[in-house]
């Protein structure tokens, strides 16, 4: 796995284990982050174009779009995010 799409998915994946394991009642964190990947899905990266690069799949920004990088911002603090990730600069 490579990119930022993945690896905020993974981080998903992480807080909803987690979840499940210490909250008597996970249902609600479980719906945000549920929600939190439907919209990560709509700014997935599209297919490689001719040029290597890839477009946003809903708002066609170069990937990662403004809005992924928005979404993934809250875990900047883990390890493997990027700096050059962040959507105000590093």
């Amino acid at each position: 796995m490579e990119g930022l799409y993945p690896w905020y998915l993974d981080q998903l994946d992480t807080d909803a284990q987690k979840a499940r394991q210490v909250l008597a009642h996970p249902h609600r964190t479980l719906r945000i982050i549920r929600a939190l990947r439907a919209i990560a899905a709509r700014h997935a990266p599209g297919p490689e174009r001719a040029d290597g690069s890839r477009r946003c799949r809903s708002c066609q920004a170069v990937s990662p779009c403004e809005e992924l990088r928005l979404l993934a911002s809250a875990y900047d603090d883990r390890p493997g995010y990027v700096s050059g990730w962040r959507p105000w600069g590093s």
